[in-house]
């Protein structure tokens, strides 16, 4: 068994969960913002569109802002790789990094 030793905080929003309310993301982050500086937003088995592009930034200028005097940043894991293209079409990868899983996630500095 493996023992993953976590140095920081982190809130972990898997997304395909989220998707069942008709509340706006970044509304559901809310509750979070003063949990850990450190956000992933898990995308597995999420389906992917052009609006979510935009919920996502909203999302990370709502974080950013939050936590604006302090180290903070915001992860995804578990994107596709056409999610991933539309990031970095768009220059967000700048903003928001991707990792293949949590595990790799939390190793970033």
């Amino acid at each position: 068994m493996k023992t993953l030793v976590l140095n920081k905080s982190f809130i972990i929003l898997k997304l395909s969960d989220l998707q069942q309310s008709n509340t706006i993301l970044d509304d559901q982050l809310e509750p979070y913002l003063n949990v850990s500086p450190n956000l992933v937003l898990d995308l597995e088995n999420v389906n992917f569109n052009s609006m979510m592009i935009g919920e996502l930034m909203n999302v990370y200028n709502k974080f950013a802002e939050h936590w604006r005097d302090y180290m903070h940043k915001v992860v995804i894991i578990h994107a596709t790789e056409n999610t991933h293209k539309a990031f970095e079409s768009v220059k967000l990868t700048e903003k928001i990094q991707f990792f293949p899983n949590f595990e790799e996630a939390s190793k970033s500095e």
